[in-house]
């Protein structure tokens, strides 16, 4: 079995969170129905239930921690690997690299704010999360401008050479004229 995923423990984590949300509005209600002496019938074990999503949220923000290394160290690779090669990449790709790099940047946020994560290293891992976006939303463009600059400078050694040519054939041609 592997390893649980980053953006998958995070999800869950989420999840988890929404459960809890609506399971504290259910306490709410019941001890308001408390009041009229009727809260004793409706949600018993609300209490039972956030404990337990509590241990079990505790238990991924445990895990997650850990992960969140080896996850930005997949797409660093990822990205890298772009990088170095002279592929466009196609919208489907860059539309799903695009999507798990904001997707690492919620979890982060949400990772900083649960104070899971120090301030200080959640920022840092936000600026390269922000420069990894930032790169491959150009690469395509900064493809095409580096294929366009070598075809230029290609191009502009013929210009140079054909225009010694002309100047030769002309020179020579009016030179021949007054000879």
């Amino acid at each position: 079995m592997s390893k649980p995923d980053f953006i998958d423990l995070f999800k869950q984590i989420l999840d988890i969170d929404n459960r809890l949300r609506l399971l504290k509005r259910k306490e709410k209600l019941r001890n308001r129905l408390k009041i009229l002496g009727i809260g004793f019938l409706i949600y018993r074990n609300v209490h039972k239930e956030i404990e337990k999503l509590l241990s079990r949220k505790q238990a991924l923000l445990e895990k997650v921690t850990p992960s969140t290394s080896g996850h930005m160290g997949s797409l660093r690779t990822e990205v890298e690997s772009i990088g170095t090669s002279d592929v466009y990449l196609s919208k489907k790709d860059e539309s799903n690299l695009l999507s798990r790099i904001s997707e690492s940047k919620e979890g982060i946020e949400y990772l900083s704010l649960a104070s899971v994560l120090e301030k200080s290293q959640a920022v840092g891992v936000l600026a390269e999360l922000d420069g990894m976006e930032h790169f491959v939303e150009n690469y395509n463009v900064e493809l095409e401008k580096s294929r366009l600059r070598q075809k230029l400078l290609s191009l502009k050694s013929e210009i140079l050479q054909s225009e010694e040519e002309y100047n030769s054939f002309c020179c020579g041609q009016f030179l021949g004229k007054f000879i």
